[in-house]
């Protein structure tokens, strides 16, 4: 199936394809596999997986598989010119980011431009893993390749499980649903397959019926199962392989992954234990510090990690759990409050030596203060990640992210306004408006109690603007107005607040079914926006100017 994919590919009828199945089902043998094929063929193969958290990171598989995409190879084409802006937003590494809004629409344009110009004749393959853990951003990206690729010469291959609900996989059903994707269901192996797996892996394992028996039963039929409870038998010494097979099959997974961890020293169980709170795939170099031993004692621990099949090396220094089950499995045999004291040593190295807090260390920071119990710390770094993902015009994971931090800042005032203005800018930008007057209302409200909570007059009069414009645009005048006179309350003298102000004032008439006195006050609006270069103002009070020639 996926051959037929690569091939309408390299034919310039691409779309989107989804490996869909339980985890350790070999999704992302697959995909190695698919692009290996890709490659042999001489199609580009850009690969980026998702990662498990709780403060998702906007358009991180996206960001990954573009930099490996563009790393080793020079490419300036000038089709590209215009999207420029919008991918640099989508690779930026977010600390320093400008704060300049983009358009999600010409974000997710931007990718196929892009994806068009690397594939040129060859054709390219996008390999996404892990997309169950993937941000909305990303997932709305992926929607829009689906929707947007029949006519290029690239492949989306996606990897998402199905034993747990997720985004993803309602996107896979939907997209499915109305073919505008593949979905490739993968299946536990039955008996047969199950034999001729282990004849691949261990040409020299010559198993008994009773063997083969504890094996089928133990593995389930899923393939990473039927690998790791063979590699286990091999590692021991005695008997033939099927003797040592069923002395070496444990009750559980979790018991295979302890049974590894009690056979490598001490050092190594804490390096992989403070490694396993950073992620699947980990800084190195953090954890000395994290696991409070010497750099020289941390590569050795490694090195015993890799011999045990708990941590895989790359060629570039990189560092990753053999599989998200093993991570998964060694954080479990944690106690809680070590989780919680791993998680906030891991913050705090983090913080002090990863000054900034560059690409998805922000995100990674924010997640290890709320693991660790640490909310204030959380909501700091979450606000951060919010604004950070706004400037990128990830606006559904800015959304998520300001909620959360609101969450976490629920109590103190001064919290909820912090995270209720970001909110308001992100609600209003995606044209949310229901959610948008509940946030607005809140904002008055403890306004009218804190009215230094919100900052400056002209940072109280921004914030109010920005909020009757999101709620005028859903043509709603009565619910803006108050908003519009707190904004003209405090903008007092300033020129750029009372200009804006007039083109929202012309929405608003405009709304009321007053064509005659909106068009009169956008066309002072107008006049003043040019003037001063307010590009925004000028843009509305066009359209007012346009609705109320139609309305004539």
């Amino acid at each position: 199936m996926l051959d037929g994919e690569l091939s309408r590919a390299r034919d310039g009828a691409g779309g989107v394809a989804f490996l869909v199945g339980e985890a350790g089902i070999g999704k992302s043998r697959l995909a190695r596999e698919a692009g290996a094929r890709a490659t042999a063929a001489g199609m580009v193969v850009l690969r980026g997986r998702a990662v498990q958290g709780g403060a998702p990171v906007p358009f991180r598989p996206l960001a990954e598989a573009l930099h490996s995409g563009l790393r080793d190879r020079t490419h300036d084409d000038p089709a590209l010119a215009p999207y420029r802006p919008a991918l640099g937003q989508l690779v930026a590494d977010g600390a320093g980011a400008s704060h300049q809004q983009a358009s999600p629409l010409v974000l997710l344009e931007a990718v196929v431009r892009l994806l068009r110009s690397l594939a040129g004749h060859r054709g390219l393959l996008l390999v996404l893993e892990d997309l169950h853990w993937a941000d909305a951003d990303t997932l709305s990206v992926v929607e829009y390749l689906a929707d947007n690729l029949a006519s290029e010469a690239a492949l989306c291959l996606g990897t998402v499980r199905s034993d747990e609900p997720s985004s993803a996989g309602t996107l896979v059903d939907a997209l499915a649903g109305r073919r505008a994707a593949a979905a490739i269901a993968l299946r536990r192996l039955p008996p047969a397959e199950v034999a001729e797996m282990v004849a691949a892996c261990a040409p020299e394992a010559e198993l008994t019926a009773v063997g083969r028996e504890v094996l089928e039963r133990r593995a389930e039929g899923v393939p990473f199962l039927v690998e790791e409870l063979l590699s286990a038998a091999l590692a021991r010494d005695g008997g033939p392989v099927s003797e040592r097979l069923e002395r070496a099959v444990p009750v559980s997974y979790r018991e295979l992954v302890r049974s590894r961890l009690a056979r490598v020293p001490a050092e190594a169980r804490r390096t992989v234990q403070a490694a396993a709170v950073l992620g699947r795939g980990f800084d190195w170099t953090l954890l000395p510090e994290i696991a409070g031993l010497d750099p020289r004692d941390v590569l050795g621990a490694l090195r015993a990690a890799v011999d045990a099949q708990l941590v895989s090396a790359g060629d570039d220094e990189t560092f990753e759990f053999r599989h998200a089950l093993l991570r998964e499995s060694i954080l479990a045999e944690l106690l809680p409050p070590e989780r919680r004291e791993l998680a906030l040593r891991a913050a705090d190295v983090i913080q002090a030596t990863r000054p900034g807090l560059p690409g998805e260390l922000c995100e990674l920071a924010a997640d290890l203060r709320e693991r660790g119990g640490d909310r204030d710390g959380a909501f700091r770094l979450l606000l951060e990640a919010g604004r950070r993902a706004l400037a990128r015009a990830a606006l559904a994971t800015a959304e998520i992210t300001a909620e959360r931090a609101r969450s976490l800042g629920e109590g103190d005032p001064w919290s909820e306004m912090g995270a209720d203005l970001l909110l308001a800018e992100i609600l209003s930008l995606a044209g949310k408006v229901d959610r948008l007057r509940e946030v607005g209302a809140e904002v008055l409200e403890t306004a009218a109690q804190h009215p230094f909570s919100m900052g400056s007059p002209a940072r109280q009069a921004s914030v109010h603007l920005r909020i009757a414009q999101g709620i005028a645009d859903a043509g709603d005048p009565e619910a803006a107005e108050p908003h519009v006179q707190r904004a003209a309350a405090l903008a007092g003298a300033d020129e750029t607040a009372a200009i804006r102000l007039e083109a929202l004032r012309a929405r608003l008439a405009m709304a009321r079914g007053d064509p005659e006195g909106a068009a009169s006050s956008a066309a002072r609006a107008l006049n003043a926006a040019e003037r001063a270069g307010l590009r925004d103002a000028a843009c509305r009070a066009l359209l007012v100017l346009a609705r109320a020639a139609l309305e004539r």
